[in-house]
């Protein structure tokens, strides 16, 4: 089943900076459109045939001696069984976050670590995703990583609320709101992107991260195309700042297992406004996964999020700002079961709009369905400046 997206967007009347750029500064007087390649054109593999009855029955079977073992502690006797369910079932998130949350109580970090890094890949449903960015951000505390401890513990906090998270967070001297850096300034910008978006790659991993001729829609700005075909299949496009800070992903698809998503860009426009440049970036984001339900059947979730990040770009000596991050205009789950007795087909749905005005305040309005933490935090007035 496919989710059809209709969002309600609102954008203020502008005024031009009081004092625009002068030629040749960091940013384009105009906005430039931007072109990348639509994921949704782009080659995808055959879909997998769905799991037969003794492999679901293996899958069930593997699980519930893995949370059993898991119960009592014996970690090390978890794995094994974690790793049989996912022969049976393959890239499954549950069952990843599983092998990866035992792994880590056994002390095989590398084992640990991919396993995480794959849930995070394919997880579609937020709070199995959140769980598993807690879990890694375990993994890399642990192994001395604390700068990407830090990351992973805030982006599963953005998720999911989690009083467990939010110590982990003050435990590394920060605070729960904060955002790091994303590439700092001895590393290189391609490392940064590469490890984002592929994780900590293993020897002979195929992964490339190369500058593409895709015109920005600031000058100044780059962007990245990042690529793996080992352990999965992936192409991102990232756009990055000046000063290689990450302002969003804007195109890409990915495929793992039972697992499919596709980042599209939907507008990149830049506006005088109060004597500042804002930059308008909205994307559409899809994924959907198989994996088992119930005795011997399957579901399909899909997950469809069209959001929008407001950026007040700067110059070549100040640096750009997203005081905004990831507005759901529109955010759409649904989870249709197969041959699955028992369980009921769900949708949920809501809308958010997001009003620009004169002054630099931007306005998120709760127009329909429900609310969360998230998006509670995020329903109300923000000073751009």
């Amino acid at each position: 089943m496919r989710v059809c997206i209709a969002a309600v967007l609102v954008m203020g009347c502008s005024s031009k900076p009081a004092d625009p750029p002068a030629t040749g500064s960091a940013l384009a007087t105009r906005a430039a459109p931007v072109v990348v390649p639509d994921a949704a054109a782009l080659p995808r593999a055959p879909s997998k045939p769905p799991p037969t009855k003794q492999q679901l029955a293996e899958f069930k079977k593997r699980m519930k001696a893995g949370w059993a073992a898991q119960r009592a502690k014996k970690w090390a006797d978890a794995v094994p069984e974690f790793e049989a369910a996912l022969v049976a079932v393959e890239a499954d998130q549950r069952a990843l976050n599983e092998l990866g949350w035992s792994a880590l109580n056994a002390g095989d970090f590398v084992k640990a670590r991919n396993a995480v890094e794959d849930a995070i890949r394919v997880a579609v449903d937020k709070k199995v995703k959140a769980a598993g960015l807690y879990n890694l951000g375990l993994v890399q505390e642990k192994t001395g990583d604390i700068k990407g401890a830090l990351r992973s513990y805030l982006a599963s906090l953005k998720l999911r609320p989690n009083k467990s998270v939010e110590q982990a967070v003050s435990r590394l001297g920060a605070k729960p709101t904060a955002e790091p850096a994303f590439c700092d300034k001895n590393t290189q910008v391609c490392d940064c992107i590469i490890e984002h978006a592929f994780g900590e790659p293993e020897p002979g991993d195929n992964v490339t991260c190369a500058s593409t001729n895709t015109k920005p829609p600031v000058k100044g700005f780059h962007v990245y195309h990042a690529h793996s075909d080992t352990r999965f299949g992936a192409d991102w496009d990232y756009l990055v700042d000046e000063h290689d800070q990450l302002i969003g992903i804007i195109g890409g698809v990915y495929e793992h297992g039972r697992h499919y998503e596709t980042v599209k860009l939907e507008k990149a426009d830049v506006k005088g406004l109060g004597g500042h440049w804002v930059l308008w970036l909205e994307t559409t984001s899809t994924a959907e996964a198989t994996y088992p339900a119930g005795d011997e059947g399957m579901a399909m979730e899909t997950e469809t999020s069209r959001d929008v990040t407001l950026c007040v770009v700067g110059t070549a000596n100040v640096a750009t700002r997203c005081p905004l991050r990831d507005v759901p205009l529109l955010e759409s789950r649904s989870v249709d079961y197969m041959d699955a007795p028992g369980n009921t087909d769900t949708h949920e749905e809501t809308t958010l709009t997001l009003e620009l005005a004169d002054d630099g305040t931007a306005t998120v309005k709760l127009v329909k369905g429900a609310s969360d933490s998230r998006i509670a935090e995020l329903v109300g007035p923000h000073k751009l400046w």
